[in-house]
């Protein structure tokens, strides 16, 4: 039994990708299991998405902790303006909109054979015949997030439901992201019946060219979140490719690097730096599949995978107070070998009191206020929120 609700097959939020590269497709089928693993800050940002999906799903952010509640609140209120605006472009009375199930998967099929070739998940959306609005919710950054009217995860969307839904002839698409809600809707993109059928054909056409078994790979930014990417030459070779056209062969001469960005261009340093996320990430999937590489393959090569630093966490803090205070240490020197962290603290807080995380957190950020430095790290490089 499959237990993937896509089937295996091309989903909403992948479709950019298959269109750029019709080939990853065919590749990703043939990954082994290891390449689908995700990194623990991966891991992280993903299960906030969740999260604050599953609280939009049941309308309750009970479940969250502050930070990400307080995004949940603003996607709501992004929402709402965005069905204002909507109801507003159309004449749809209050009450008329029926809100559809939330989170509903909808499948396009061949129109032959009906078998399923690709699908959509819908996170909202509202009907009022003969018009729909669909928004999808974009939780957090999303930096590199396309506008609704180049985006084809929203217009795959709009074609799902306009195919599944009968008395539809206008529907209106959006992102819902919280991160950029400054007040207002301005972001959306409308379909008539006759986009929305140029846009069926076009889709069907990019799936059939995915499904062939020579289609081509085609490496470009998709490439970032492309879980081949790391068996991929296309990919390792577009990753590397700033370098070879701006600064030559380095093979005579290595500049350090400090050297080599002070006299770019701040247009070739904004690009270098753009590329830089590609780049890494295809480096450090690099690296990981080396280590899972048997010896001898490895020693083809010169290499050999090293021991790893040495780690030796204090695991029995309590016994070593213990006996550092039988060793004749004072109070004050033994605390100064003492780090406490907040979510060590937040976590005997939930054990003591019975109480939830989110009140944990939030008696921890109050009540230890006087404990507490407040501070940021250094500030680095990143998007405008918003644009």
């Amino acid at each position: 039994m499959n237990e993937d609700p896509r089937l295996g097959l091309p989903s909403a939020s992948k479709l950019a990708r298959v269109f750029q590269c019709p080939g990853s497709e065919n590749m990703i089928r043939s990954l082994p299991p290891e390449a689908f693993s995700r990194k623990p800050e991966e891991d992280e940002l993903a299960m906030r998405g969740t999260k604050i999906h599953a609280a939009r799903e049941k309308m309750s952010d009970d479940d969250l902790d502050p930070e990400d509640a307080e995004l949940y609140q603003r996607g709501i209120k992004f929402e709402q303006d965005l069905i204002k605006e909507w109801a507003a472009a159309h004449g749809i009375g209050i009450g008329n909109a029926q809100e559809g199930p939330r989170e509903l998967r909808l499948f396009l099929n061949d129109p032959e054979t009906f078998d399923p070739l690709a699908s959509g998940q819908l996170d909202v959306h509202y009907t009022a015949s003969p018009h729909a609005l669909v928004i999808d919710w974009k939780t957090l950054y999303c930096q590199n997030l396309p506008p609704s009217n180049k985006s084809a995860q929203l217009r795959f969307q709009a074609v799902l439901l306009w195919q599944n839904r009968d008395g539809i002839e206008h529907i209106r698409v959006a992102y819902d992201k919280p991160m950029a809600y400054k007040g207002g809707a301005d972001d959306f993109t409308d379909y008539t019946v006759d986009d929305l059928k140029f846009s069926l054909y076009e889709i069907q056409f990019g799936l059939w060219q995915a499904r062939k078994k020579d289609a081509q790979r085609v490496p470009g930014p998709e490439c970032r979140y492309c879980p081949a990417k790391a068996y991929c030459r296309e990919a390792a070779a577009y990753a590397l490719l700033p370098s070879i056209q701006k600064y030559g062969d380095h093979t005579a001469i290595s500049p350090k690097p400090e050297e080599v960005a002070a006299h770019m261009t701040i247009e070739d340093v904004v690009e270098v730096w753009r590329m830089g996320g590609l780049a890494g990430k295809v480096i450090e999937e690099c690296k990981d599949r080396l280590k899972t590489q048997p010896p001898e393959v490895l020693a083809q090569f010169g290499l050999e995978v090293k021991a790893g630093r040495k780690l030796d966490p204090i695991t029995n803090g309590a016994g070593l107070w213990s006996f550092l205070e039988n060793a004749g240490w004072s109070f004050d020197q033994i605390v100064q070998c003492v780090k406490f962290g907040k979510g060590e603290l937040a976590k005997v807080i939930m054990a003591r009191e019975g109480c939830p995380e989110k009140l944990a957190k939030n008696r921890l950020d109050k009540e230890f206020a006087p404990f507490i430095e407040r501070k940021n790290a250094d500030g680095s490089v990143g998007y405008i929120k918003g644009i």
